[in-house]
Order: structure tokens, then sequence, then C-alpha cells
């Protein structure tokens, strides 16, 4: 059992969410480390802008006074994003590994999130297709089977390119034709097999076509 369990927790899933994990708590912390900068304006004639952390960082410090020690805090805040920029990019090329087929239907950052909310290949491929349409929607799928709210159409497959440009009452149909094949896709990436992912990402782009026009 030992050795089944350290197994399991160094196949590429588990490495892909441990860089994942690390990707998201990297934003905490730019975001943490960007509010506290944010305190510093006052050296600034001109303030400093609010709305991007890391172009905030790469900017060059054109003060006199301090100089020194703002530099120093701007490449600490850089050196984080740069970090996270390359933890992007490491994260990519580990999903299309992981989920070759699920990535190439969706995208990578919505395979990973996928992968990330099952929290294993494994879940994710044995999970029915009607709980990968709602997975991210817990809360109101809790809050439907206790109140009595309407249950929800979609979780985080609402980022599936094209889907927020349907008709709200077409929304629910089309995320479970697309939780349909990504069920497809995630129980072949669990086998280690390719399947034609381009017709049937087209077959989807036909369906949500379909249901736009009508």
């Amino acid at each position: 059992m030992a050795r089944r369990r350290i197994r399991e927790e160094f196949t590429d899933d588990q490495k892909l969410l441990k860089f994942l994990s690390l990707r998201i708590e990297l934003d905490r912390l730019i975001n943490s480390y960007f509010e506290k900068v944010l305190g510093l304006s006052f050296f600034f004639r001109e303030g400093l802008p609010s709305s991007d952390p890391c172009g905030l960082f790469r900017k060059v410090v054109e003060v006199n006074e301090f100089r020194e020690p703002l530099e120093r805090i701007f490449s600490e805040g850089k050196n984080l994003c740069d970090l996270r920029s390359y933890l992007d990019d490491l994260i990519v090329r580990l999903t299309r590994k992981v989920l070759p087929n699920t990535s190439a239907i969706t995208g990578e950052p919505l395979a990973a999130e996928l992968l990330q909310r099952a929290g294993s290949l494994k879940r994710l491929a044995f999970m029915p297709s009607s709980t990968i349409q709602t997975l991210g929607a817990e809360t109101a799928l809790f809050k439907h089977m206790v109140s009595r709210t309407p249950p929800p159409k979609h979780g985080i497959l609402f980022k599936y390119p094209g889907l927020t440009s349907l008709p709200r009452n077409k929304r629910g149909k089309a995320s479970r034709m697309i939780a349909g094949k990504v069920s497809i896709c995630v129980r072949a990436d669990l086998a280690g097999h390719k399947i034609d992912t381009k017709s049937i990402k087209a077959g989807i782009q036909k369906k949500m076509n379909r249901l736009k026009g009508q």
C-alpha cells in the first residue's frame, strides 16, 4: 500500500497539480506585495498605476531620493512576476503532456483548472459528464439541493471559448454537450490514447453555432 501511494503521489498529473498550487500562491503574493508597494506612491510625482502589478514592477525608477531601495523593491516584484510567467509556460507544457486530448478541446488553462478541481486525472476521468459540467459550482449545487434554488447550468466550463456569447437559455444545453465531449477526452488521456480532437472540436463549434442561431 505504501509503494502504491508513493507511485500515485509522483504521477505526472500530481506534479502538475503541485505547480498549479504554487501558481495560485504566487498570484496571492504578487497582489499582496503590490498593495504594499502602492503605499510608496508619494515618492513619485505622478503617482503609480494601480491596475497592472507586473507592469509597475517592470517600470524604471526615476526618482533621485531613495532610488536604490526603491529599485530593489521593484526588482523583487519583477522577480515574482518573472517566476509566474515561467510557471505559466511550464504548466502549459505539462498540461499538454498530461491532458493532450482535453487541452486540444478546451485549451490548456481550462484543462488544468478542471484537473485541479478534480484532484487527479483518474478522479476526473471517472466523473460522470454531469459532474464535470458543474465543477466549480459546488456552492450553487448545494443550495439547489438544500433550498431548491435553480440548479447551476455550468461551473468553470463557463470559460469555454464562445460559451458566453450564447443566449442565457442555451448555455446549459451547450455546457452539457461540452461536458460530454470533455469526459470522452479525459478518459482517453487517462488511457493514453490519442483521439481525433479536431473533429470533436469542430462538432462542438457546429452545435454551438446552431444554438446561437436558434
